[in-house]
This record gives C-alpha cells, structure tokens and sequence, in this order.
C-alpha cells in the first residue's frame, strides 16, 4: 500500500527508493472473507522452515494442553499421514487446502501464527485477532511483527520467552486495531504488465 497506511513499513518504503518505477498493487490474499459462526477459540497456524518449525510446534504443544478453549492446530506438513492426537478440546490437521484453511481460520477468534508477508496480508483481509511469534533470525518477520504490534494492530511474541497460557490471558484483554487496507483490484493487471514491458 502506498502512503502512510501499509503492513511493511521501511521494507516498502525505503528512504532510497530504486530508480526502476514502482507500483504498489494493495493488500494481496488467496482468502475471500465470509459469514460465519465462531467454533475454535484459537487456530494456531505453523509454518516455515526447519527445524524452527518443529522447534515452535514442540513449544505449542506443550502449552496448549493446558489452556481451556476450543483449539485448532494446523501442523504444516502436507507430506504427514498420521495425526497426532494432544487433547479433546484440540482439533489437529497436518494441512489444509485455501478453501478448508480459510473457512477454519474464520471460525476462531484469535490465530495464533508466523509473521510472514503473505500470512500477514491473508489474515489482515480476514480482519482476525493475530498473536504473532517471528521465525528467530528472520529479521524481515521480526521487523513486521515489531512494526504492527506497536501499531495495535497485532500481539506480538519472542519464541525464545514464550509463555502461550500468559498470552491468551493477554489476547483476550486486548483491543486488536482493525485497519483496512486496500486490495489488489486484478482490473489493473494488464496496465501493470504494460508498464512493466514498456
């Protein structure tokens, strides 16, 4: 997004901007928002690289087990046939499609995530309460999550000193800043495409 309401701050607008033209396109989502009941408290979404994908799940599973709620936990491995069970309150898929992990996502009400672009840019669309944790050492979540916890606009969290029980405490005291961003209009495709060639 162009101007002083955006996610990415400095990372998309630099002191320096390049010489090349740039065109800011909005806020880009595979989701579709939709009317729907609330049936997961918390949907925790892991994701990213090994072995600080593993490294959170072992963190959240130990937690989880204890808060009260309804729980969904997505695992993020596509390749995975056997479901671990955690607890009754605890519903656990190793992947989803877009269409299943949007609708899944819209039913709870706080998503528990990575604070990745992409993931980023999905959620806010959703307008969802984000508890974020930044995969250590990649600095680009770590500045976002920085960036948009000072905004109010998410609860952000160090991997490294988490305490979920403390967070979800936390979370439900919490005013989430709902900002709406502009979205990609696919209508002005073809003139980014022209610009680009010319």
């Amino acid at each position: 997004m162009e101007g002083a309401v955006n996610i990415a701050g400095e990372l998309s607008h630099p002191l320096q901007m390049p010489k090349i033209a740039v065109h800011y396109i909005n806020l880009l989502s595979r989701f579709i928002p939709i009317e729907t009941a609330q049936k997961f408290d918390y949907c925790i979404l892991l994701s990213g690289p090994e072995p600080q994908r593993t490294v959170f799940e072992n963190i959240v599973v130990e937690s989880i087990k204890k808060i009260k709620g309804s729980i969904l936990l997505v695992r993020g491995k596509p390749l995975e046939k056997s479901v671990p069970f955690i607890a009754d309150h605890i519903t656990v898929y190793n992947h989803l499609n877009a269409v299943e992990l949007s609708k899944l996502i819209q039913e709870s009400e706080f998503i528990i995530c990575r604070s990745g672009y992409s993931t980023l840019m999905d959620l806010l669309i959703l307008k969802k309460k984000m508890i974020v944790v930044p995969t250590p050492g990649q600095t680009e979540q770590e500045y976002l999550s920085y960036k948009l916890s000072k905004e109010g606009i998410v609860l952000s969290a160090n991997q490294m000193k988490i305490d979920l029980v403390h967070l979800f405490d936390l979370a439900q005291s919490l005013d989430f800043k709902k900002v709406s961003f502009k979205v990609f209009d696919e209508n002005i495709l073809a003139n980014l495409i022209k610009n680009v060639e010319s």
